[in-house]
């Protein structure tokens, strides 16, 4: 277990008679609190407190964790001991506005004189059963609905020809407990869940939301207003949309049924908000409930084959960049790996905000900026980095990757999959020019032309080339050529290759060593794409047995001259070829 720093001042006189009651009685809890209540007040503004539900006798060790999360074999854990007397423990909780940790003051009360000790840890101590009295419970719980002003004018559905039939989704906000829930997350979940169902038609059934302390009615997560039991009907609609607790267990049992459902024609988004911890973990409902990179892999592998799109909100998130990088998938972070992401306060997560907001319909036009009808995992991460504003000031620094590279320029969340290809006959003539179309690119894309075989290229543009065959004097055909696009995405260059079937040239060829064989059977080498095979020859003697195909069975009466055998035939376009040979 690593060394963590354990800052521990000296004991600060609060000018109070010793011992603090003139009868020697314990001082309550209420007062042990109204003692440090100057340290509260001065921290209001964007922390909690948490209170200790009974005293802590002299001397205990503690362990300590972040978000109170301990593992032992953990660099970020340890263990110190309690103040030399009896205390009451108030502690002054992480910044609101933050997924993650920092150093937590902790005040520990003299249960007879009054007099305190302040310890700073980098976390939180874990196992304290905490007084919830002293945590504000919501009169009126619907002012935590942010959703109100929502678009769901439906533009993307009405404007769009591709279906949302195989698109999935699954929302994890796990919270830890509903001292540090904070009702964003749940705006986080609400939010992309009304985007998805209300502005991209995701079927309901299709996604899965796995929120908090899941169905359970007990106070769950804490609002401006104080602790809620967190809704579980994210658009009003009269049904329950979360079904599911955000704990390892549950996420297991999510993938194990969508492992039944998806195959490889079929997307899923995997969307976390959450705080997160500096070991790389997400911190799920309850203590000590934490996902790794690894484990998070784990259930996405169970999908194999369905491409995934992975959008990670909660601090040190980039941790998760380099275990999850798997073929055809996308993943997008708040933050890097060494790094705190950051919340407006109890309304939204900043950069999950902007990235949710990349796929509203009243958006589209600033986010597809290459003006391919189509809002790409690219184009979302980019928008979103725009419109973080702790992005923009660099207090974090969003995270993405695509593998590979270009997956994330060609596909979105409505089912739009525009893989790069190059279009065009599979065929070149060498009397005229064929044009060769690429899409699936960006339009700000530069594209370099290439070839491989007996081609001539002309008239290169970034969309398209023109092609022609370019065989020498002693062949009519060729095939093993290609055309090949090379272009650069994010630094990286990529090459598309059509395949050329066969090259063609029109004509009379004779004495080329094009037909062989002997003993009655003979063949012609040809291309791909070669039809109306009709065989002959210049000796009556010589009777074909068999037409139409580039092998023949010949029935050779004797003779002492040279025969000439030939076959006629046509290219793909139909123009004529005649190639001769004389056999002894």
């Amino acid at each position: 277990m690593g060394t963590v720093s354990v800052l521990i001042s000296l004991l600060v006189s609060c000018e109070k008679i010793d011992p603090y009651h003139e009868d020697g009685s314990e001082i309550t809890l209420a007062e042990a609190v109204e003692i440090v209540r100057p340290i509260i007040d001065s921290y209001a503004d964007d922390h909690l407190f948490f209170v200790g539900k009974d005293p802590i006798e002299a001397q205990t060790t503690l362990k300590y964790g972040p978000l109170g999360n301990y593992d032992p074999d953990s660099k970020y854990c340890g263990t110190f001991k309690s103040p030399k007397f009896k205390s009451w423990l108030i502690v002054i909780g992480p910044n609101i506005n933050i997924n993650g940790v920092e150093k937590q003051l902790h005040l520990f009360v003299d249960v007879m004189t009054g007099k305190y000790q302040e310890v700073f840890l980098e976390g939180q101590v874990s196992d304290i059963e905490w007084d919830e009295s002293y945590m504000k419970v919501a009169e009126d719980p619907s002012v935590l609905y942010q959703k109100t002003s929502m678009m769901r004018t439906k533009a993307y559905l009405q404007g769009s020809t591709t279906s949302t039939s195989g698109m999935y989704a699954v929302i994890i906000s796990g919270g830890v407990s509903n001292q540090l829930n904070y009702a964003r997350y749940w705006e986080d979940c609400c939010y992309i869940y009304n985007r998805l169902i209300h502005d991209l038609g995701y079927n309901k059934n299709h996604v899965i939301c796995l929120v908090s302390d899941g169905t359970d009615p007990g106070l769950d997560m804490v609002t401006q207003n104080g602790l809620i039991s967190s809704p579980l009907d994210f658009d009003n609609d009269g049904y329950n949309d979360v079904l599911y607790s955000a704990t390892k267990s549950q996420i297991s049992s999510a993938f194990n049924a969508l492992q039944y459902q998806l195959s490889s024609i079929d997307h899923l988004l995997v969307f976390v908000t959450d705080h997160g911890s500096p070991a790389g973990k997400i911190c799920l409902w309850g203590n000590n409930q934490e996902m790794t990179p690894a484990e998070l892999n784990a259930e996405l592998n169970k999908l194999p084959g369905v491409k995934m799109d992975i959008v990670l909100g909660q601090c040190y998130s980039g941790a998760f960049i380099t275990p999850l990088t798997a073929n055809n998938r996308t993943i997008t972070t708040a933050c890097s790996a060494t790094e705190v992401s950051y919340g407006n306060g109890y309304l939204y997560d900043y950069f999950l905000h902007g990235w949710t907001d990349a796929f509203s319909p009243t958006n589209a036009s600033s986010v597809d900026t290459n003006s391919d009808n189509m809002i790409s995992l690219r184009e979302a991460f980019v928008y979103a980095s725009a419109n973080d504003p702790k992005a923009v000031s660099g207090d974090e620094h969003p995270q993405y990757n695509s593998s590979p590279l270009i997956y994330g320029y060609t596909h979105d969340l409505l089912g739009a999959d525009n893989c790069p290809m190059i279009s065009g006959s599979d065929y070149l003539s060498c009397s005229f020019a064929t044009s060769y179309m690429i899409s699936g690119l960006p339009s700000s894309t530069s594209v370099t032309w290439n070839s491989y075989g007996d081609i001539n290229l002309s008239s290169p543009t970034n969309t398209s080339v023109s092609a022609q065959g370019a065989l020498p004097s002693s062949s009519y055909v060729s095939s093993d050529a290609k055309i090949i696009a090379y272009f650069t995405l994010q630094g990286t260059q990529y090459h598309i290759i059509k395949d050329i079937r066969s090259i063609w040239k029109s004509g009379y060829y004779y004495g080329l060593n094009q037909i062989s064989g002997g003993s009655g059977h003979y063949s012609v080498e040809t291309g791909d794409g070669a039809s109306g095979y009709q065989w002959g020859s210049d000796n009556s003697a010589w009777v074909i047995l068999s037409q139409g195909s580039p092998e023949v069975s010949v029935s050779e009466g004797s003779t002492s001259s040279p025969v000439t055998l030939w076959v006629t035939f046509q290219d793909p376009w139909g123009s004529s070829i005649v190639v001769g040979q004389q056999f002894n």
